[in-house]
């Protein structure tokens, strides 16, 4: 993989609300973060839908950011904790889903030949 370089510099911008130093890091990051939704999801639309709420994260946490690791590390941790969540949640949801149907629960099945009594 091409080692991606952001300066501090844009860092900084970014961390001071720079749209532009914004764009910079997603056009240098973009297809880096994308890749490794897709090898945790194996899915190329989730991790495309992933990749959008993961640039809000980074946004929104542009100010934690302190410059005691890679810039690129940093965003990696969003990434993967972000979509492991997501990953976690859905499956959370399929477990509801599968247990009742519009809040009704479904019926257990017992088969005759648990009741039976070994003797």
């Amino acid at each position: 993989m091409e080692s991606i370089q952001i300066s501090d510099d844009t860092i900084r911008a970014f961390q001071n609300g720079n749209r532009s130093a914004f764009h910079e890091i997603y056009l240098a990051t973009s297809s880096y973060i994308f890749n490794v939704v897709v090898k945790l999801t194996r899915n190329t639309q989730e991790a495309e839908d992933l990749a959008h709420d993961i640039y809000i994260k980074i946004y929104d946490a542009r100010q934690k950011y302190n410059f005691s690791s890679q810039f690129t590390t940093w965003i990696y941790r969003i990434a993967v904790n972000h979509t492991l969540n997501q990953l976690k949640r859905n499956q959370t949801f399929l477990k509801k889903q599968n247990s009742s149907f519009f809040g009704v629960e479904k019926p257990k099945i017992i088969s005759p030949i648990w009741n039976l009594q070994t003797q």
